[in-house]
């Protein structure tokens, strides 16, 4: 049997100390389980959380991490932007990349989606939805807005083109230009937004630019509709992670990659009453999480082979220097050997003629 559960309860409550709370949020993360009917060993597993925060706190997102160094399940995944700085150094202009965080804002911190208020889209540093590491979701909301243009000369094309800036918006996945998507990922759980390789750029089907080129519009019915093509109100994240060996540290959770998957364009009907579009739009946001760790395989070593030859080679490493007999040996080497024998050798090697026939032990 199939089944929808809640896997997860979190509550955060914002209050006024002695003047009670003031907001309460819910969050809820529903699991699809497989079972078989009657069995009565089935058992799953949930979660309650419970927050209390004060009505004016405010957060310092740069400071909470996800893991120590690999990320932790459920911890929300951490992004920044890359930017491009430009430095004047001895009278030569220098152009190097460097990552930027915003401590105030959410959406520069970690991965956000809009959440669902009574079915309409929300998305502010209160009001969101983090994608926690190693969860799987869907996400639906709709945008539903008034908006007006006061410039007449704006083409349907233009109006439809900025009918997807404003789904963009509900997107915090794009930031500062459209020809390019500059946000990357923590390869970590504990990424340091001042070691460049510590993050991973974010790749993508399309870029923003891309999409608004290939959104059109037209009017009809006396100008009061306005049909858009080709808009996009679908995203895919997928997140590629694998378990790695990090210093001394074993199965240490690394993302390697993340990818954004726009789906395809739509045909929407909007209807415009003088300077003013009634704006309503559903949007759907998928996340997939895939582990791509690679099976650890055991490999042993051959035993090691020795050629050796008697009687030579029985005292390697010991070398005999002048005519005392001094024997030296390898630095740090203390060897005791002992050798029993029908016919005794010295230690040159040669077979003395006046012990030929007993048995010998002689100990270096």
């Amino acid at each position: 049997m199939y089944a929808r559960r809640v896997q997860k309860v979190r509550y955060n409550l914002y209050h006024n100390g002695t003047e009670g709370f003031t907001r309460i949020e819910l969050f809820l993360i529903l699991k699809n389980l497989s079972y078989y009917f009657g069995d009565e060993n089935f058992e799953f597993l949930q979660q309650y959380e419970v927050n209390y925060f004060w009505s004016n706190y405010t957060f310092n997102y740069t400071s909470l991490l996800s893991g120590n160094p690999g990320y932790l399940i459920s911890k929300p995944i951490l992004m920044g932007n890359i930017i491009f700085v430009n430095k004047t150094n001895k009278n030569v202009n220098v152009t190097y990349q460097k990552i930027q965080r915003n401590s105030l804002d959410i959406s520069d911190i970690f991965l956000i989606i809009p959440i669902s208020k009574k079915g309409l889209c929300s998305l502010t540093n209160r009001s969101n939805i983090p994608i926690e590491f190693g969860y799987n979701m869907i996400a639906k909301c709709k945008i539903q807005k008034i908006l007006e243009f006061e410039n007449e000369n704006l083409t349907a094309t233009d109006l439809c083109r900025n009918l997807q800036n404003v789904i963009f918006d509900y997107w915090p996945l794009l930031k500062s230009n459209l020809s390019s998507i500059n946000r990357v990922v923590g390869n970590f759980g504990n990424a340091n937004e001042s070691v460049l390789t510590d993050w991973t750029t974010i790749l993508s089907n399309k870029t923003p630019n891309q999409i608004l080129n290939e959104t059109v519009g037209n009017f009809t019915d006396n100008n009061t509709t306005l049909w858009c093509n080709n808009m996009i109100t679908n995203l895919k994240i997928d997140i590629f992670h694998a378990r790695v060996d990090f210093k001394n540290l074993r199965n240490q959770e690394k993302i390697f990659g993340i990818t954004y998957n726009f789906g395809n364009g739509k045909k929407l009907k909007f209807h415009l009453n003088k300077h003013k579009i009634y704006f309503e739009v559903l949007i759907k946001e998928e996340i997939m999480f895939f582990d791509i760790t690679s099976e650890r395989i055991q490999k042993f070593i051959d035993p090691p082979s020795f050629t050796i030859r008697l009687p030579y080679d029985f005292f390697y490493p010991f070398v005999k220097v002048g005519n005392k007999g001094t024997w030296l040996s390898t630095p740090g080497a203390v060897v005791e050997a002992g050798m029993s024998t029908n016919n005794h050798y010295d230690r040159r090697g040669l077979e003395s003629p006046e012990n030929n026939g007993n048995n010998v032990t002689e100990r270096i």
